[in-house]
């Protein structure tokens, strides 16, 4: 008796950071950590370009050494302008009249990507918005407009 079993192909997640450089350029790729045994407030965080993969003869110019407070991940998700979404960006959400009903900054908590309503703590998985968002900076480069 032969089975047969259709998989139905499933898009996988692209995974991708972003992290400031020490002229403060926003750089994009993958994460690397070179942990300190001894002094974890040591360890070197880097960006590795997009398109390469490490290897231990990778030219050091495709590393970027980044600042570690800087560093977030790619959400998966695009906003209203086709903007990609990462952590530590700060959005404006819009209600059903087009009016801003919430400016927040973009976390992971809890095992997924949400926003904080600040006065009551509660979170909301930023996918509840639909793409009725826009990304307008981040916490890094405009923190003024995390509280607005």
């Amino acid at each position: 008796m032969n089975l047969l079993i259709t998989l139905k192909h499933k898009t996988m997640r692209e995974y991708k950071f972003r992290g400031q450089d020490v002229n403060g350029k926003f750089v994009f790729g993958n994460l690397h950590v070179d942990k300190n045994a001894h002094d974890t407030s040591k360890n070197l965080y880097y960006i590795i370009r997009q398109g390469f993969v490490p290897t231990l003869t990778m030219p050091a110019a495709n590393y970027i050494e980044v600042k570690p407070e800087t560093v977030g991940q790619y959400t998966g998700l695009i906003d209203e302008k086709g903007i990609e979404v990462f952590e530590n960006d700060i959005i404006e959400c819009y209600g059903e009249d087009n009016e801003v009903i919430l400016v927040a900054e973009v976390q992971f908590q809890e095992g997924g990507f949400c926003v904080q309503i600040d006065y009551d703590l509660h979170l909301i998985p930023l996918d509840a918005f639909g793409s009725a968002y826009k990304v307008i900076g981040n916490i890094h480069e405009h923190p003024h407009l995390a509280t607005k």
